[in-house]
C-alpha cells in the first residue's frame, strides 16, 4: 500500500494554503472566459444555439401537437466532424489489448508479463476507455482535453468463507485495491496555469485543479479512503459549511435535457433539502448538520513550503503538493513524493500550430460553415412560411385585422356594413405575389459549404459513414482513405508525443514505486500471473501503442501480404531458414485475425510426432510380418491429458517421443535376447 505522507499543519499554514486556492478559483473565473468559449462551441455541437423567438415559438407549437409552425434548422456539421474524429482516435488507441502493450527483451520476459497484466486490470477496474473517448472528444470540441493519472486507494467488495458459521457459506468483506486511475476532466470546472502551454503543464506548470459537486455520502466516503492524511479538525467545519454554488458551473444547453441543473443548484434543490424529512425518516439526529451538496476542490500546485511556514524538509525547494478542499475548508495536504515528479494532470491538444491558446479546435473551424449553412436552409424555410402563410394588403376601414389573420386556412372573411356597395373587393385586399427563384440555388451552396468543411479538416463523407457515388477501384478507394487519414495520423502522432508519452510514464513509475505483491489472472495467456514488486524494479522495458498508430498498409501491403502466404506455403526453402507457423501467426494478426489461441502446445506436437513414428514402425513389422499382431506392436503413445495440479519435480520428465523411441528400443533389444 502507497503510504501516505503524514504532515502536521498549523492553522496559519492550513489558512495560507486555503486562501491560496481560493484566489486562483476566483482570479480564474475573473480573467479568463473559457466557460463562455466552451459554451458555444456545445451549443453549435448539439445545435441548440438559435434562441430567435420565431424559432422558440414553433418549438413550442410542434412539441404541443401544432406541426403547421415551422422550425428554424441547423445544419449538422461540427457533430459529424467531431465525432468522426473522435472514432478514429478511439480506433488508433484504445483497440488494443491491452491498451499499452509491454515489450521487453527476452530475459525480462516475465516482468513484462507481470506489468501487461497490471495494465490491463487497471484500464478495467477504472473504465480508461470510456475516460479517453471523453478526452478525445474534448480535443476535437475545444482544442484542448485533460485527465488526472493518480494512484488511487480504494475499498472494494470481496467474498470470503465465513467458517464460524459453516465451512462453505461465503460472507460479504472489503479489501483495500490500490491501482492507476484515469480520469477525464470536465473543461467547465478546470483550471490551470496559463503563463505556460497546457501541454507543459506537468512538467512546468505551477498548479492545476479542478471543481467537482458532491453529496454528504462521497464526502464521507473520500475521508475514509484518504485514511490518516485527513485534517480531522477541519471534518466538522466542513460538513456545516456553505456551499458557494457559483464555483461549480453545469453548462444549460438542451433545453429539452431529462433533467434540469436549476433543481440540483437552485435554491430549495439538492442543497437545501433535508433528505432523511423527504423520505420520511424524521429530522437529522447526528450532532453534525449537513447539507445536500458540497463543493470539492482538488488542486495539484508547486510551491515552496517554507512561504506557508510548513515544517518539512528542503522547505526552501519548490515540492508538488496535493490540496483537497471542501466548500473551502481543508480537508487534505499531502506532499506528492511520486518519483515522476510531474503533476498529474496531463493535457492534450492534437490541432497545436505553436499561437497557444489562440489555436482553433475542429469544432471551432467547422462551426462558421455551419452558421452560414443553416441561414441559407432557413432562408428556404421562411420562403415556405411566406408561401403558405401568404403576404397582403388590406384596407382596415373594410376588414377587420382578426378575420384578415385568422390561421383557419376554411375562415371565411366578413366585409364590414360601411363597404357594401360601395368599394370593389379587389379595392379593399390585394395579395402580394409570391416568387421563388432561389430554392434551386440554395441547396447547391448548402453542398459547397459542405465540401468547404471537409476540406477543412481532411475528412470525407466514407469516413462518416456515408455512401459516396462512382465507380473506384480498390486501390484508389484505398489511396483516397490513405490521404483522408493523413490529418488525424497527424493528430494522434500529437497526441502520442503531447499526452500519452506522458501518461504512460507516470502509469510506468506509480506501479514501479507503489505496487504490492498478488496474484492477476492473464486472459490472453490464460494463467494466474503472480505479481513480484523486486522484479518489476529490475527489469527494462518500454510501452508500444496499438498498430493502429501505424496504418497496417504501411506495414505490409495487401497484395505483398498475399503473395507471401502462397510463397510460406510451397517454398521448402523457406521453411528451413523460418518458423513457418509464427510467421503465418504473425502476418494473420497484422491483418485482424489473431489465432494464437489455436497454436498447439509443445505437448501436443510431441504427441503428434510420437503417433507418427508409431504408425511407421507397425507398417515396418507387419510389412516384415503380414501375421504379426497387436502383441508383436510397440505400445502406442497416449495423448496429452490436462494437469489440474502442476506438481514441482526434481528431474526432467521425458517427452512423449522420448519414452516412445526407448520403449521400441527396449523391444528390440528383448527380441535380440530372444
Amino acid at each position: 500500500m502507497a503510504q501516505p505522507s503524514i504532515v502536521t499543519l498549523a492553522q496559519k499554514s492550513q489558512l495560507g494554503l486555503t486562501q491560496y486556492v481560493k484566489s486562483l478559483c476566483a482570479n480564474w473565473n475573473k480573467y479568463y472566459a473559457m466557460r463562455e468559449y466552451f459554451l458555444d462551441i456545445d451549443r453549435g455541437y448539439y445545435r441548440e444555439g438559435d434562441l430567435t423567438r420565431d424559432h422558440i415559438r414553433a418549438a413550442f407549437a410542434n412539441r404541443f401537437g401544432d406541426t403547421t409552425k415551422l422550425q428554424n434548422v441547423t445544419i449538422p456539421l461540427v457533430y459529424p466532424q467531431v465525432e468522426t474524429f473522435t472514432s478514429y482516435q478511439a480506433s488508433v488507441f484504445l483497440t488494443g489489448e491491452p491498451i499499452f502493450g509491454v515489450v521487453a527483451a527476452p530475459q525480462y520476459e516475465d516482468a513484462a508479463l507481470q506489468m501487461e497484466a497490471l495494465i490491463k486490470h487497471h484500464a478495467e477496474t477504472f473504465k480508461w476507455r470510456a475516460e479517453l473517448v471523453k478526452f478525445f472528444r474534448d480535443c476535437a470540441k475545444y482544442s484542448l482535453g485533460a485527465c488526472e493519472v493518480s494512484w488511487n486507494t480504494l475499498r472494494v467488495p470481496d467474498i470470503i468463507t465465513d467458517t464460524s458459521y459453516s465451512a462453505t457459506q461465503g460472507r460479504a468483506s472489503q479489501i483495500l485495491w490500490e491501482g492507476n486511475a484515469l480520469k477525464r476532466l470536465d473543461p467547465y470546472n478546470l483550471i490551470w496555469d496559463m503563463r505556460v502551454d497546457c501541454t507543459d503543464i506537468p512538467d512546468k506548470g505551477e498548479f492545476a485543479g479542478y471543481v467537482e459537486a458532491i453529496s454528504r455520502v462521497e464526502v464521507k466516503q473520500l475521508i475514509r479512503n484518504l485514511g490518516d492524511s485527513v485534517l480531522v479538525n477541519n471534518i466538522k467545519t466542513a460538513f456545516e459549511s456553505g456551499a458557494d454554488l457559483n464555483e461549480y458551473y453545469v453548462p444549460q444547453v438542451n433545453p429539452y435535457s431529462l433533467a434540469s441543473m436549476a433543481g440540483l443548484l437552485g435554491t430549495g434543490g439538492y442543497v437545501d433539502t433535508d433528505w432523511r424529512s423527504f423520505m420520511g425518516l424524521g429530522a437529522q439526529k447526528e450532532n453534525t448538520r449537513y447539507s445536500g451538496l458540497y463543493i470539492k476542490k482538488t488542486l495539484y500546485c508547486r510551491i515552496l513550503p517554507s512561504e506557508y511556514d510548513i515544517k518539512v524538509p528542503q522547505k526552501n525547494t519548490p515540492q508538488i503538493w496535493k490540496l483537497i478542499l471542501i466548500n473551502d475548508v481543508l480537508i487534505h495536504a499531502e506532499p506528492q513524493t511520486h518519483a515522476h515528479d510531474m503533476i498529474p494532470i496531463v493535457f492534450g491538444n492534437p490541432t497545436d500550430d505553436g499561437i497557444r491558446y489562440q489555436t482553433k479546435s475542429i469544432a471551432a473551424n467547422v462551426l462558421p460553415m455551419q452558421q452560414v449553412s443553416s441561414t441559407l436552409v432557413n432562408s428556404a424555410i421562411a420562403s415556405r412560411r411566406r408561401a403558405v402563410s401568404d403576404r397582403a394588403i388590406y384596407n382596415p376601414l373594410y376588414m377587420r385585422k382578426e378575420d384578415v389573420e385568422n390561421s383557419n386556412p376554411a375562415a371565411k372573411i366578413p366585409i364590414k356594413s360601411s363597404a357594401y356597395n360601395k368599394v370593389a373587393l379587389t379595392d379593399m385586399y390585394y395579395s402580394i405575389p409570391y416568387r421563388d427563384d432561389q430554392a434551386s440555388v440554395i441547396m447547391q451552396e448548402i453542398g459547397v459549404l459542405d465540401n468547404y468543411t471537409n476540406n477543412i479538416t481532411g475528412q470525407n463523407k466514407a469516413q462518416q459513414g456515408q455512401f459516396v457515388k462512382g465507380n473506384k477501384t480498390l486501390h484508389e478507394y484505398a489511396d483516397v482513405m490513405g490521404n483522408s487519414n493523413a490529418r488525424n495520423q497527424m493528430a494522434a502522432i500529437m497526441l502520442e508525443d503531447q499526452f500519452f508519452s506522458r501518461v504512460k510514464f507516470i502509469l510506468k513509475t506509480n506501479i514501479l514505486q507503489y505496487q504490492t505483491t498478488g496474484a492477476i489472472y492473464h486472459e490472453e495467456n490464460k494463467q494466474i500471473v503472480e505479481i513480484d514488486p523486486v522484479v518489476l524494479r529490475n527489469a527494462h522495458f518500454s510501452f508500444k501503442m496499438s498498430d493502429g498508430l501505424v496504418p497496417t498498409e504501411k506495414i505490409i501491403n495487401g497484395d505483398t501480404w498475399k503473395v507471401g502466404l502462397q510463397v510460406l506455403g510451397s517454398s521448402p526453402q523457406i521453411g528451413q531458414e523460418y518458423n513457418i507457423g509464427a510467421v503465418f501467426s504473425y502476418l494473420m494478426k497484422t491483418q485482424g485475425a489473431n489465432i494464437k489461441d489455436f497454436e498447439k502446445s509443445a505437448e501436443q506436437k510431441q504427441y503428434e510426432q510420437a503417433l507418427a513414428a508409431w504408425q511407421q514402425a507397425v507398417q515396418m513389422i507387419i510389412k516384415a510380418n503380414p501375421e504379426a499382431t497387436s502383441a508383436n506392436f510397440p505400445p502406442q503413445p497416449q495423448p496429452p491429458q490436462p494437469q489440474q495440479n502442476k506438481q514441482p519435480v526434481e528431474q526432467r520428465v521425458p517427452t512423449i517421443l522420448e519414452q516412445f523411441l526407448t520403449t521400441q528400443s527396449a523391444g528390440h533389444n528383448n527380441d535380440n535376447g530372444r
